[in-house]
């Protein structure tokens, strides 16, 4: 008999460690020490006098805005892989109608979207499909997908969001891009902490590198299961699967302290 969405929360939460302040200590130092100095750097410049310098200080102050803003995603992602690994964030379990997170979710990428001409499809069915879950942590677990698909996906490529029931307790959701795809050898690996296939590229695209750790975190969480295929060239495609409405009671399904205390 297969485990059921329960027993593998609580399964998940279990295994649960305390090793993400030691990753974040040893993996992103990089990140933090080379954006800090920058920022003070531009702003030295400025309050040595470029400031009278109407186009470089513009200039000094987009760049240096940049790295703040890049900083701030970084710490915000850390915060909050931090607390799910840590067991300190409950997921509140209710009857969601998918669709309309999808669609809230697609409202927020699309800007981007259209900046690089890419496609946003939405394929739901049925359209009132439901699954059991925690719509702000669901709505996380898209941003991050479908944004990180649209930021690997070339002008006039697609992404498209499917979502189908399957064997009747559980709902399949698949992201998939027409994107530059993942090296077979980079896949293992992909939903690491920090971990990048091409991390100038992903620098460029102001990643954290911590967006599938999240979402693998998040899934398990709530009892799924969580898949990544892809080919060189001719996209990824993420899949994903939750619990249909009605396979379980509401119930919180993380610890709210860490094993072993």
């Amino acid at each position: 008999m297969r485990p059921g969405p329960a027993r593998k929360r609580c399964r998940y939460a279990a295994s649960c460690g305390w090793d993400i302040r030691s990753a974040a200590c040893s993996s992103s130092p990089r990140c933090r020490y080379r954006s800090a100095p920058a920022i003070q750097g531009y702003l030295e410049t400025l309050l040595g006098g470029a400031l009278h310098e109407r186009a470089n200080a513009r200039r000094f102050i987009e760049i240096a805005f940049r790295h703040t803003e890049r900083l701030g995603r970084l710490l915000n992602d850390l915060t909050d892989l931090s607390n799910i690994e840590l067991g300190k964030v409950s997921l509140r379990l209710a009857r969601v109608r998918f669709a309309e997170v999808l669609g809230s979710v697609l409202d927020i990428v699309r800007p981007k979207a259209e900046s690089g001409r890419v496609g946003l499809i939405a394929d739901v069915e049925p359209a009132d499909l439901a699954v059991h879950a925690d719509h702000d942590r669901l709505a996380q677990i898209l941003i991050n997908l479908v944004d990180n698909a649209v930021k690997y996906t070339p002008e006039g490529g697609w992404v498209t969001v499917r979502a189908r029931p399957v064997g009747g307790a559980r709902v399949e959701v698949r992201v998939r891009d027409t994107g530059v795809g993942i090296p077979r050898a980079d896949l293992p690996r992909i939903t690491e902490r920090f971990y990048r296939v091409d991390k100038a590229r992903s620098r460029e695209l102001g990643g954290t590198g911590l967006g599938l750790a999240i979402v693998k975190h998040l899934v398990l969480a709530h009892g799924g299961e969580l898949e990544i295929t892809s080919e060189e060239g001719e996209g990824t495609t993420v899949r994903f699967t939750l619990a249909a409405d009605g396979a379980g009671a509401d119930q919180l399904a993380l610890p709210m302290e860490p094993p072993g205390e």
